[in-house]
């Protein structure tokens, strides 16, 4: 009976000190290579063309993006505000084709909302993708936008 404590306990001894030595010896190789790596890096020059920081370029990016979408959002919130009042000035059968644009401005404002969460939401590491799926949208809505635009103001003049 106590022999078979006794080796129980060795070879729980054994497993324990084994275990510690694999992870000191794994250790020891990989804070050699981390500092290999942070030396490496000073030398290397961490600006971008730009002349900044690339973490710093793409928050510039980002922010500059956010704000271009804050304002198409503001310049979509006018416009269902103007096709608001004409709906709501206008007799009991209002024209179709202001609700439809009223209702197709909605959508895009509530695109443009879920891109500029998406935005926040963005690493430098899915910037890339982000901004060029945000660009594509922001040209899409303001040029749709510009559209609806000209197409009420000659809706005025006649």
């Amino acid at each position: 009976m106590i022999y078979k404590i006794i080796s129980r306990t060795t070879i729980a001894f054994f497993l324990i000190a084994s275990s510690l030595a694999f992870i000191q010896c794994g250790d020891g190789s990989d804070n050699r290579d981390a500092s290999f790596t942070e030396e490496d890096s000073t030398n290397v020059d961490s600006t971008n063309i730009f002349g900044g920081n690339p973490s710093t370029t793409y928050i510039k990016e980002r922010e500059e993006l956010v704000s271009n979408l804050k304002n198409l959002r503001k310049k979509l919130d006018d416009g269902i505000e103007n096709l608001e009042s004409r709906i709501d000035n206008a007799d009991d059968a209002a024209d179709e084709s202001v609700v439809s644009m009223r209702d197709e401005l909605r959508e895009d404002r509530s695109e443009v909302e879920r891109a500029i969460e998406n935005l926040h939401n963005s690493t430098e590491d899915t910037w890339n993708r982000a901004r060029k799926e945000t660009e594509n949208l922001y040209e899409r809505v303001s040029s749709k936008l510009d559209r609806w635009e000209d197409s009420l103001q000659g809706g005025d003049n006649n």
